[in-house]
């Protein structure tokens, strides 16, 4: 076995040594020509970079660029048709009703059919007969009461379709829908986007309370979970805990423990806490109960660090490609040889990458390491905390992590804000995938973050502004719907500010601000400065102390 074991680990030494000298020589440029272009691997970073080249290529060369681009979708898409001419608009022009086939069939929206003339209507429905659901969905939209009819012949593709192009159609959303036809809707896959979107929109919950009626499960454990926060606004607490129960059979450790907790806050019982504080997982809700029931056990946590002084030998630090090909050398390699790429990863200048990949070798660690902590010497604790509780939710640690939206580095800040902040620190000779070298990056988190505390003073807000937008962040705290003592008229405030935390508009904010706040309390304890995740979840329902938006708010109203 012992020489089993060598053989597969010096094999997979020999291959990793090939990748990495081959990275040496492919260090991240400022640009790329077309054929070095063609050359790189598919992934996000190369997508990036055919993005920046794209004003610059031949009619030729975009064609070709086309077939290289991983995900076609988003700004890419855009600049891509634009500069291709093959835009929706270049195709197939701007009237819906002179469009061919083709192009009716890609604009085939509910505000489209419905502004089309009688007769070109029926030359439309004429057109789509082939296809019995679109066809419905055309005789549908041009109904008087869509709903009715959508109901009437049992469509529930019909009704989702529309639900989704006309999401504030009340007279649509309010029709009553018979047992039947709402089991149906339950059954179909798209349930779950469509209970969201009522859910997310203060004026369109009360289109979901029909679901309540039904037995859990029948429904996904997302969509239960939904349906117990909607029961817990309507003062339904046994409803509630009862879509509770059953989203916590979820398969997700962080969506089962959420619900766990929901299932505790509506039923008070110590019992269902306990469940909670049990899970390994260290996520804000198994934080917060183990705080709450004093129980002194550890997770699994490993704070990495390396006294390795040799410098990795053909890792290029802050190099996407770098990264990229790491990923698809540990991917194909067995357990043995992702081990061998780890130790290659033992060093001081690539902590981030080693917790990076140990993460994915699995066992059950959670890996809270602090790399290149010497650039943040002279910030104080809290200033690390938060930056290393942003860094590990935002790229795990890994310097050349590329978005798919093109966010960048370890702190994945956007092209356009990363130039922003280039010109206001004045770096000269700055470019915008600068930002993967961790200096760069830490330098540029350090001075938004200085800029969002001017307005924040809580980790929960800091991380909605940081993912969402502070714009976003100071609509929704000016609302007055979330994060208020008078919010649902006061009368919920013993589910708070938990409650407010399950109702951020951004699904990806809302999920990624808990992660954060986790992070946040254990580098703060790890870093020395003792705390609890009550401490923090507390103060976020005292506006004076959370922003300076609600702060001035209230100092206004006390001079009346």
């Amino acid at each position: 076995m012992r020489r089993v074991f060598d053989s597969k680990f010096a094999t997979a030494l020999a291959t990793i040594t090939a990748v990495f000298l081959f990275f040496v020589t492919n260090a991240s440029a400022k640009s790329y020509t077309f054929d070095e272009l063609k050359a790189l691997p598919h992934s996000y970073a190369k997508d990036y970079y055919i993005s920046r080249y794209l004003s610059n290529a031949t009619e030729d060369e975009l064609q070709k660029l086309r077939w290289h681009i991983t995900n076609f979708s988003g700004n890419i898409k855009k600049k891509y048709e634009k500069l291709s001419k093959t835009t929706l608009e270049d195709i197939c022009g701007v009237e819906f009703a002179t469009m061919d086939h083709e192009c009716q069939k890609m604009n085939l929206t509910a505000k489209n059919i419905r502004a089309l003339s009688f007769e070109s209507a029926a030359k439309l429905k004429e057109s789509f007969r082939y296809d019995e659901n679109l066809y419905r969905f055309i005789i549908g939209v041009r109904e008087k009461n869509p709903a009715a009819y959508f109901v009437k012949t049992a469509n529930t593709d019909g009704y989702f379709r529309y639900a989704k192009n006309l999401p504030n159609d009340e007279e649509f959303l309010g029709f009553s829908l018979p047992s039947s036809f709402a089991f149906k809707l339950v059954k179909d896959a798209r349930f779950d986007s469509f209970l969201n979107t009522l859910m997310v929109a203060k004026e369109r919950r009360k289109f979901a309370e029909r679901f309540l009626t039904f037995e859990p499960s029948r429904f996904s454990t997302k969509s239960a979970f939904w349906l117990g926060v909607l029961a817990v606004t309507k003062e339904k607490r046994a409803v509630a805990n009862k879509f509770f129960r059953h989203a916590a059979k979820s398969s997700s450790v962080f969506e089962r423990d959420n619900a766990l907790f929901w299932a505790y806050l509506t039923s008070g019982k110590r019992d269902d806490l306990k469940a909670v504080a049990k899970s390994e997982n260290p996520n804000i809700y198994a934080i917060y109960a183990r705080e709450k029931l004093g129980d002194k056990r550890k997770f699994n946590i490993v704070h990495f660090t390396s006294t390795k002084k040799k410098k990795n030998d053909g890792f290029v630090v802050g190099d996407p490609f770098s990264l990229v090909r790491a990923q698809a050398a540990f991917s194909r390699a067995d357990v043995e040889g992702k081990r061998a790429i780890l130790a290659r990863f033992d060093t001081r200048e690539t902590i981030g990458e080693y917790s990076y990949f140990a993460e994915r070798l699995g066992g059950g660690k959670f890996y809270f390491s602090t790399p290149y902590i010497e650039l943040l010497n002279g910030k104080n604790v809290e200033r690390k905390a938060l930056i290393y509780a942003l860094m590990r939710q935002e790229s795990r640690f890994a310097t050349g992590a590329v978005s798919p939206s093109y966010a960048l580095g370890a702190m994945q800040f956007m092209p356009f804000l990363s130039r922003d902040m280039g010109k206001q620190l004045g770096l000269k000779d700055f470019d915008e995938d600068d930002v993967t070298k961790p200096e760069i990056s830490l330098k540029f988190a350090n001075a938004h973050l200085d800029y969002l505390e001017k307005f924040l003073f809580n980790p929960v807000l800091i991380a909605y502004a940081y993912n969402g937008g502070i714009g976003f962040t100071k609509r929704m705290l000016l609302s007055g719907d979330l994060f208020s003592p008078s919010a649902f008229g006061g009368r919920l405030t013993r589910f708070e500010p938990f409650l407010s935390m399950e109702l951020v508009p951004y699904e990806e904010s809302r999920t990624y601000a808990k992660k954060v706040l986790a992070n946040y309390v254990i580098y703060l304890n790890f870093l020395g400065a003792k705390t609890t995740s009550e401490r923090f979840l507390k103060a976020l329902m005292q506006p004076k102390s959370s922003d300076s938006w609600r702060k001035a708010q209230q100092a206004k109203s006390a001079l009346r």
